[in-house]
């Protein structure tokens, strides 16, 4: 077997917004940050 520890690339950023507007300035109620995407082998 064989482990590899690899580097992600990705962040993945979500906003939660209570009422969302086109062309409006809209207020952010939450934001969550997680890592997303595949590991990059050297």
């Amino acid at each position: 077997m064989i482990g590899t520890v690899t580097l992600n690339p990705a962040i993945d950023v979500i906003l939660e917004v209570s009422n969302l507007k086109i062309n409006h300035y809209n207020k952010v109620l939450n934001a969550h940050t997680t890592s997303g995407g595949k590991g990059i082998n050297v």
